[in-house]
């Protein structure tokens, strides 16, 4: 899918928040993050991080600077493994018109040379495991956590932003996996921010 199909199938579905966490790499969030704002849908830069020790964590940014600066970390200590699309499929980077710009050569399932021990120390932002799905890992756990300071230039429906506190986010009760970081990949409802 691209950024505007992710966005608009967001937006279909009803939701009102995304997180944008593509395998090591934050490059696809400058286009994911226009289009939603378009459809009126907030969108958070992140990544999905495979740490050294195999561990995926979904990484979640108060900015898309910081995302993009995560972003250059990462992919430095990114296992170079050319990506044989055959058999991965196209690894795409697209433009803020929707445009395939570029195609990622290196295979970004790859693991880092990060340690999951060391994920705070390269940039503030949030981190929780991938695919994790107790309770007590839920997205308004994290934003409960990361309430103070927490800042994004994407607006929610009703304009506001995610500065300071944030009564309405802080009811998620929603695992934050593979299955809930993409619009139309949990088409039970379940999760579904209201």
């Amino acid at each position: 899918m691209t950024p505007g199909n992710i966005a608009g199938m967001a937006s279909i579905k009803g939701l009102d928040v995304i997180a944008v966490t593509d395998h090591n790499s934050c490059r696809n969030c400058p286009a994911v993050m226009k289009f939603a704002q378009e459809y009126g849908v907030l969108a958070i830069p992140g990544m999905e991080i495979n740490t050294s020790e195999e561990v995926h964590a979904v990484c979640l940014f108060p900015t898309l600077e910081a995302a993009l600066n995560f972003d250059g970390y990462v992919y430095e200590r990114l296992m170079k493994f050319p990506n044989r699309k055959e058999i991965f499929g196209k690894q795409q980077i697209c433009n803020e018109e929707d445009i395939c710009v570029a195609e990622e050569p290196n295979l970004l399932i790859n693991s880092t040379d990060i340690s999951f021990d060391r994920l705070w120390e390269p940039v503030s932002y949030t981190h929780l495991r991938a695919h994790d799905r107790s309770p007590s890992r839920g997205l308004g756990d994290v934003y409960k956590r990361q309430a103070e300071g927490f800042e994004t230039a994407a607006q929610g429906k009703a304009g506001q932003s995610l500065s300071g506190g944030m009564p309405d986010y802080q009811q998620f009760r929603c695992p934050l996996s593979g299955a809930y970081s993409g619009a139309g990949a949990n088409d039970t409802g379940e999760g579904k921010i209201r």
